[in-house]
């Protein structure tokens, strides 16, 4: 009998090719239901989760959210738009239905007068340092200088971030391939060393 490994191969490599429109359509098919699924809220708002649960793929994405968050409210804060209405601008430029239901959460307490740096912390997305600079912004009166600085300092972050990221793709995925084409190997030599101790 082969090995279990070269049956596996073997076995694969025969569906392959009889059936390689099945597994063709079934790739499109999974390809159109995500792309789908992601146009819906309920599925948007799934992603959304994922993206900020993936490891190493989840640091980014927490900086480009801070990013867009700070900037677009320093912006507008600077221009005099009222908290509330800078808040829910803010949040949807950031395009995470996570971010933006949070957001909405909070603004009921904003109105009552809770700090913007504890309703932040209370989200349990934005790193520690954002929620610092907000809680000294709004001490000194100078929020959107601070959510600025904040800005300015992931934006530098999340450069250096992809470009970490990029250079960890390729040994990644040179590990990936040297495991699939090990397999093969030991799949293809496996029957000889049998056959040799059969010898």
């Amino acid at each position: 009998d082969l090995p279990l490994a070269t049956r596996l191969l073997l076995i694969f490599s025969e569906l392959l090719i009889e059936y390689w429109y099945i597994f063709t359509i079934g790739f499109i098919a999974i390809i159109l239901m995500l792309n789908k699924a992601s146009n819906t809220y309920k599925g948007k708002k799934i992603f959304d989760q994922l993206k900020l649960k993936i490891p190493f793929v989840n640091i980014s994405i927490v900086k480009i959210i801070t990013s867009r968050f700070t900037r677009t409210l320093a912006s507008l804060l600077n221009s005099g738009i009222p908290i509330i209405s800078a808040l829910e601008t803010s949040a949807n430029v950031t395009n995470n239905i996570v971010v933006i239901e949070g957001i909405q959460m909070v603004l009921s307490d904003i109105r009552k007068g809770v700090s913007l740096a504890t309703l932040l912390n209370r989200m349990d997305i934005f790193p520690p340092m954002v929620i610092s600079m907000v809680s000294i912004g709004e001490e000194t009166g100078a929020l959107d200088e601070m959510l600025a600085k904040t800005a300015d300092f992931y934006d530098d972050e999340l450069e250096v971030a992809i470009e970490r990221m990029v250079s960890m793709l390729e040994p990644f995925m040179i590990v990936v391939m040297s495991i699939i084409i090990g397999f093969i190997v030991i799949a293809m030599l496996l029957p000889m060393f049998d056959i040799m101790q059969v010898i």
